[in-house]
């Protein structure tokens, strides 16, 4: 899987576990060895003792919405898992109950290669 699903992935679930109405904020910095892109939402937040589980597979931060909300608890352990994989990582930045700020950071360099020889086969 690619940086791409990463990307996607962490969006949609600040989306979909955002509050009704309000805005995710999708901020984009980097210096010469990294990019970072970091996720704000306005949701409930993630308590602190939570914020390393928030990337295991099927934990959930608000077990009451489970039945509202459907999945399966696997997105952010999937954006964490295929970061990993290309040598990137994410992070909870900072939660509060105005939501949580996750920090995605790409090394550059090798994915500018990925992508060059994907447009180059033809697959974008």
């Amino acid at each position: 899987m690619s940086p791409y699903t990463t990307v996607y992935n962490l969006i949609e679930n600040a989306i979909e576990y955002n509050h009704q109405g309000d805005k995710v904020l999708v901020e984009i910095e980097k210096n010469d060895k990294y990019a970072w892109l970091i996720v704000s939402d306005t949701g409930s937040g993630i308590d602190k003792n939570d914020c390393e589980q928030t990337f295991k597979p099927f934990f959930r931060v608000d077990k009451s919405r489970i039945r509202a909300m459907g999945g399966a608890g696997l997105s952010l352990a999937l954006v964490r898992e295929i970061a990993r994989q290309h040598g990137d990582d994410v992070c909870v930045l900072q939660s509060s109950a105005q939501g949580p700020q996750i920090e995605l950071s790409f090394l550059l360099g090798h994915h500018c290669k990925d992508l060059y020889a994907r447009r180059m086969s033809g697959r974008m």
